[in-house]
């Protein structure tokens, strides 16, 4: 989620949108995530994480750990204004696809790990994962409207906010009904369908927004600011299911 979080904050502070607290959300999001990186490398007891240990969870991490140093440079000098071309923007916003992915596969490995230890069970493992991606994929929208806002990649970013827009609405729907290929077996308890029903809610104002930034719509400032403000109430949304399902285990 952070990942992309730094991106959409790249995008509309450079865009001239609300610049400082999108700079100042940006910073809390990086310091957010190295510090998640040394957590779970030297493990945090107030958060009950041990030092990590798995051979698989530490190559992930290691992974992600090497890239985000090249990728928090960029974000250094995007964030100080020393980037009259932009090229440091656009290497932030390549670099934010690339440290998604490998963030996701750390994701997939602690999960693994976590399921294969019997800490939580499988089938809140998968809700807990995909309630998360919906968070990511709140801020992974908002960037791509964001980009293609500013007509930066513009066709490029029209598919991938498609793709997206697919993904997360399918998604809550299914972690709200339950869905066997997903690897939803047990019937959703009636306190996280309604968790979900609220981060839907949130989501309907920018909904159709997202969708008329693909039929090639004229974006109006008024959108923009919307987008802005009303995305960062999706992700906190879907952090309370994430919450939820994390008390009910």
């Amino acid at each position: 989620m952070l990942t992309q979080h730094i991106g959409k904050d790249a995008c509309f502070s450079v865009m001239g949108i609300d610049r400082e607290k999108h700079i100042t959300v940006m910073l809390q999001a990086v310091w957010l995530f190295e510090d998640t990186l040394v957590n779970l490398r030297e493990g945090n007891a107030a958060l009950g994480l041990v030092p990590a240990r798995d051979p698989d969870v530490l190559a992930a991490l290691e992974h992600v750990e090497d890239f985000w140093l090249t990728y928090k440079a960029a974000v250094t000098n995007v964030v100080s204004g020393d980037d009259p071309d932009q090229r440091y923007f656009h290497h932030l916003l390549a670099g934010s696809v690339e440290l998604l992915k490998r963030s996701q596969l750390l994701v997939v490995q602690l999960k693994n790990y976590h399921s294969n230890e019997g800490n939580v069970s499988p089938y809140a493992a998968t809700a807990i994962d995909l309630s998360g991606r919906q968070q990511m994929l709140s801020q992974k929208m908002a960037k791509e409207y964001c980009l293609i806002a500013a007509g930066i990649n513009y066709e490029e970013q029209q598919k991938a906010l498609k793709r997206s827009l697919v993904m997360f609405e399918s998604t809550a729907e299914a972690l709200k009904t339950g869905n066997h290929e997903y690897g939803f077996l047990n019937e959703v308890p009636g306190i996280i369908q309604d968790e979900i029903d609220r981060a839907m809610v949130a989501y309907e104002p920018i909904k159709p927004i997202f969708h008329a930034a693909l039929l090639d719509e004229e974006v109006s400032h008024d959108e923009v600011l919307a987008v802005a403000k009303d995305n960062l109430k999706v992700l906190l949304g879907f952090d309370n299911v994430v919450k939820v399902y994390v008390a009910l285990n």
